[in-house]
């Protein structure tokens, strides 16, 4: 999976969950509204597991604007239960989920940045033979 097709994921776990509220990708507005999901890359970080195959760990921030420091626990500890409750999303594994303290912000709303530890394992593409069928064949005659 692309790493657009993994935030595309989150986000769409998020307005499953929450149907009423704003997602943004990447970026945040400038002036966010109550009701406000941010998905953002934090890290990445890919290690060979294998000869066939990686592993990539992401960070991604998920950051919640509400109209109140209690809104906006009560939907960030909400949203931990759900990551926690499905562990997986869409080839996703959600390693885990931890979020901050709730602050104001300069527009007047509540705040609070969530960090997702996400693991995603890839096979390397591998070269494919003209004459692979030919390997390991053997006849026997009796």
């Amino acid at each position: 999976m692309t790493l657009i097709n993994d935030i595309t994921s989150i986000d769409a776990f998020i307005a499953q969950k929450f149907p009423s509220a704003h997602m943004f990708k990447q970026t945040a507005p400038l002036k966010p509204d109550a009701n406000t999901f941010v998905t953002q890359l934090q890290n990445d970080r890919r290690t060979t597991e294998t000869n066939v195959s990686w592993r990539t760990e992401r960070e991604y921030q998920i950051v919640y604007f509400g109209a109140s420091a209690q809104d906006v626990l009560a939907k960030m500890d909400e949203l931990s239960s759900a990551i926690y409750s499905v562990k997986v999303i869409d080839k996703i594994y959600a390693d885990s989920f931890a979020y901050g303290m709730p602050f104001k912000s300069a527009e007047g709303v509540y705040a609070s940045v969530g960090i997702l530890t996400a693991i995603t394992r890839e096979m390397k593409s591998m070269a494919a033979y003209e004459n692979a069928d030919k390997i390991m064949h053997v006849n026997i005659r009796i």
